[in-house]
């Protein structure tokens, strides 16, 4: 497994260091799947096949521990797929650090994600709560509520006498950076706030102020430079 991880590694890297190897790569997954091909591949040496795709993907050391496969369409489709696994990968990290997070909820106490890397230069945040549940905001509501470590159980209590009309969150308390409605199955909301009063190193949570539900829905959220 291993190995296999590192070559993964290896390959990402490779691909998106020579980009334009991802076109030979697939002229070459065309030639080589035929049958002829096939034919020829599975009559040549085993030391001859890793001379091979050693020469040609310069995969080095990892095609030392791995036998290579009869059918190189096998080892093609690994090297395809280290590549999409990589640009989806990319993708997801660009998409998290865009100042645009999506957080889904549903008929249990938890967030989709208990981690937030905010980028200060970012000016604006926006945070897209959807609930994937049933039950109604008064049996099963969530919201999203961000102030700072410290002061996210006094919010929490302020809240429950608030209630339900005030979204569980004390009106006009300086303590509450940001939040959003409470909503109920099958409802999304957002929530947008600026990173102008953030500060880099100061620890800051996110939770559901709905009674009872930030114990254990909550997540930290760092702030960058």
């Amino acid at each position: 497994m291993a190995t296999i991880l590192g070559l993964h590694r290896h390959l990402a890297i490779m691909l998106i260091q020579h980009p334009l190897l991802l076109g030979q790569l697939y002229l070459d997954f065309i030639c080589l799947s035929s049958d002829s091909s096939l034919i020829k591949w599975r009559a040549v040496t085993l030391i001859e096949k890793r001379r091979y795709l050693q020469s040609k993907y310069a995969l080095g050391a990892y095609l030392v521990h791995i036998q290579p496969h009869a059918h190189i369409g096998v080892f093609m489709k690994l090297i395809f797929s280290s590549a999409l696994l990589f640009f989806l990968t990319v993708s997801s990290s660009l998409t998290y650090a865009a100042c645009s997070f999506d957080i889904e909820v549903g008929d249990y106490l938890r967030f989709s994600s208990t981690a937030m890397s905010v980028e200060k230069s970012c000016g604006s945040v926006t945070v897209n709560l959807k609930h994937s549940g049933q039950l109604p905001e008064k049996i099963m509501g969530h919201n999203w509520v961000l102030s700072k470590s410290a002061d996210v159980q006094p919010v929490a209590t302020a809240g429950m006498s608030a209630g339900l009309a005030a979204e569980y969150v004390p009106s006009g308390d300086a303590r509450v950076i940001a939040y959003s409605e409470v909503i109920g199955g099958g409802q999304s909301t957002s929530v947008s706030f600026s990173t102008d009063g953030l500060t880099i190193g100061e620890g800051y949570t996110f939770f559901c102020s709905f009674p009872g539900h930030s114990y254990s829905m909550r997540g930290l959220l760092t702030v960058k430079a």
